[in-house]
């Protein structure tokens, strides 16, 4: 079963400007799929549509076997609790003067309706604890974290709800090569522990091959190649993948 399927999609800001062009893009229950692609090759457009922000021109998103349009929170909730999103840049996105247990409580009390404190607390410390958090940083403000606490506490704060699919963004750029593996670490245990679908948005092709089980590559506001991970990094079919992972840095041995 899928829990989002893109029939379809053309999507423009201006009916003269399309900016998606027939993308037809389906993620089932458990999958983890690797959204590649260049800055400028419509993957955010793409999501912004898929999470119900941005109108469509023409085609329909698909969750959970009902059709989702943007509209106000409350005829939203069952879609904001069952497909959840990790940012780029959470910094933007976590209260400053929030703490952590906090934060990763809140759409526990939004979107499922909890409101005993204990549970709030107990379901939030565990979450933290699956993506790699130790209590100690529980009651830490979210100023006084560093880079991949924060990245690790909006994915807390994205699986709290229980969601069937994440939607990670670019999840560890501009982190450094250590705090990468962890955040590629805490998605991985995540998905394969919760069986929470993943869809990762990304042009690092390194990371599209960790944490994938298959790549769908966008230009110019295409699909132009969606293919199983190993497949694809063998032998890529179109010339822009090819020139995705020629791009790779290659570096003797």
């Amino acid at each position: 079963m899928s829990v989002i399927d893109c029939v379809r999609v053309r999507h423009s800001y201006t009916p003269a400007t399309p900016v998606l062009h027939d993308v037809d893009l389906a993620i089932g229950d458990g999958e983890r799929v690797a959204l590649l692609g260049r800055s400028g090759s419509g993957k955010s457009t793409l999501v912004r549509a898929m999470l119900a922000l941005e109108p469509l021109a023409s085609g329909a998103i698909h969750c959970d076997g009902r059709v989702v349009t943007p509209g106000p929170v409350r005829r939203l909730r069952w879609f904001r609790r069952l497909v959840q999103y990790v940012p780029q840049d959470p910094g933007a996105t976590l209260d400053p003067q929030a703490r952590v247990l906090d934060i990763v409580a809140e759409p526990l009390r939004r979107l499922c309706g909890v409101t005993d404190r204990a549970r709030l607390t107990a379901a939030a410390a565990t979450v933290l604890e699956a993506v790699g958090l130790p209590a100690a940083l529980h009651t830490v403000r979210a100023r006084d974290l560093s880079g991949g606490q924060a990245q690790r506490v909006a994915i807390a704060r994205a699986l709290a709800p229980e969601p069937r699919l994440l939607i990670a963004d670019e999840p560890i750029s501009g982190l450094d090569a250590p705090l990468r593996a962890h955040v590629i670490d805490a998605l991985r245990h995540a998905s394969a522990s919760r069986g929470t679908a993943l869809l990762l948005v990304t042009h690092d092709v390194s990371a599209a091959a960790a944490l994938s089980d298959r790549i769908a590559v966008m230009h110019d506001g295409r699909i132009v190649e969606d293919r199983r991970t190993g497949d694809l990094l063998a032998a890529p079919d179109h010339p822009e993948t090819r020139a995705l992972l020629a791009a790779v840095p290659r570096f003797p041995a």
